[in-house]
């Protein structure tokens, strides 16, 4: 009831036996998943909506590194492949010469 959500990740402590351990990956696995699949519904269904993607469009993706970006584009990358229409999906990153840009991200 009224315990309170934590975005602080938990460590694992010494006592926890590895089946928990992976029961617990495997339960914050799904969720994820879950949550990735109802995001991508939802931005299937805002394309739909509004219109946004026809066919033969190409769609130029900012990336930045985050995970805004990031899902954004695999979410694109994903209705790619099962959508009725053809475009394309590319990516691309502007170095912004700031001291805290960090792109190690996005490299593979």
């Amino acid at each position: 009831g009224d315990e309170k959500r934590s975005n602080q990740r938990q460590l694992p402590s010494s006592s926890s036996k590895p089946s928990s351990s992976k029961s617990s990956k495997k339960s914050r696995q799904k969720k994820i998943q879950s949550k990735l699949k109802k995001l991508c519904g939802t931005v299937g269904k805002a394309i739909a909506d509004f219109d946004m993607i026809r066919e033969g469009d190409s769609i130029l993706v900012g990336v930045s590194g985050g995970k805004d970006s990031l899902t954004l584009l695999d979410i694109l990358l994903a209705k790619q492949k099962k959508a009725p229409i053809n475009f394309r999906v590319a990516a691309c990153t502007v170095d912004p010469q700031a001291p805290e840009y960090d792109p190690s991200p996005l490299v593979d």
